[in-house]
Parts: C-alpha cells; structure tokens; sequence
C-alpha cells in the first residue's frame, strides 16, 4: 500500500502543481488572468496563458522568484505547502508502519525467549 502511495505521491505532484497554480491565478484574476500575469510576471501571454489554463508550471527559477515576490506567501502557501503536507503524511504511514514490524518482531522475540525458557 505504502508504494502506491509513493508512486501516486510522484505521479501526481506536477499535475497537481499546476493544478493549484491555475487555481490560485485564476483566484487572484478573475477576469483577464493571462494578460494581467504577463504584466506582472513579465513572461509572455502564451506562456502566462499555459499556467492560468493548467497545462504548464514554471521552470524557471526567475520566474519563481518573481511570482514569490509578486504573490507573497499566499502563492507559497496554495501552491507548494500542499507538497510538504503530503510528504509529512506519508512519512508518518511509513513510520508507524515500521513501528508496527518493531512491535511485532519484538513480541516474536519475547515469544522466543519465553519458550527457550521454558525448556531450561
């Protein structure tokens, strides 16, 4: 289960990025999400249009940066804190999934010694 979870986890994250950036543009600009981005990015419309619309996510690290100074901690938040949340979740599964085998070997064990006990 862990590793569909996994897989899924790395499947998803960039359509889910882009995803949550169209989401969080089209939220800022409900009208003229495109051309207002391009303006304040300073990217072309087409390529304003490709994240407004949720078929591409920035590369560029510049462009990053820009949409960090220009949105603030509102873009941070919409768009990558989802990312940390889940890779806590799924740490936490593995985890506890471990410390459920821990628990379990550690019983065999205590199994064990009280049966080599027995015979002495």
């Amino acid at each position: 289960m862990e590793i569909q979870i996994m897989e899924k986890f790395r499947n998803d994250t960039g359509d889910d990025l882009k995803r949550r950036l169209s989401d969080f543009l089209l939220h800022r600009y409900p009208m003229n999400a495109a051309k207002l981005v391009a303006s304040d990015i300073r990217v072309s419309p087409d390529t304003a249009y490709k994240w407004v619309d949720g078929t591409a996510f920035p590369t560029r690290p510049d462009h990053l940066a820009r949409m960090t100074a220009v949105y603030g901690r509102a873009f941070l938040d919409a768009v990558f804190v989802p990312i940390v949340q889940d890779h806590i979740t799924l740490r936490e599964a593995r985890l506890e999934a471990q410390k459920r085998q821990i628990e379990r070997d550690l019983q065999a064990l205590d199994e064990d010694r009280r049966a080599l006990s027995s015979r002495t």
